[in-house]
């Protein structure tokens, strides 16, 4: 391209950067929860309005919940656009249920919890 044509169509740094950062305001949910909870997750994404259902990303993990703070930690590493991570588990299965809260809450992850299961959040 001749410097003629490129005249005027030069873009500012700024105007660069702005253009390579990801949208921010996107909820990423880890949970180690079985299937029929993984179902559940699903059918609260697919409720909401579909311009928002793309903000929403739920990864289940087979982990121990005890390690779900890590892990949502290292996917959300990979994906930095996050805006608010999430982990949720079934205080039910979990015996060092305050300190996996106190973890999250260090690491700046949100913490959502099903008691006695996920089924009596989605029937209340």
């Amino acid at each position: 391209m001749a410097h003629v044509e490129r005249n005027g169509k030069r873009k500012t740094r700024d105007q660069m950067v702005k253009r390579r950062v990801p949208e921010l305001g996107y909820y990423f949910i880890v949970t180690d929860t079985e299937e029929t909870e993984q179902n559940y997750m699903y059918g609260l994404r697919d409720s909401i309005p579909k311009e928002l259902q793309g903000k929403l990303v739920i990864k289940v993990i087979k982990t121990k919940s005890n390690n779900l703070v890590e892990e949502a930690r290292n996917l959300a590493s990979i994906n930095p656009q996050y805006g608010e991570i999430w982990i949720i588990f079934d205080r039910d299965k979990v015996k060092n249920f305050d300190e996996i809260i106190c973890q999250a809450e260090d690491k700046g992850i949100n913490v959502g919890w099903t008691n006695p299961c996920i089924e009596e959040w989605f029937n209340a």
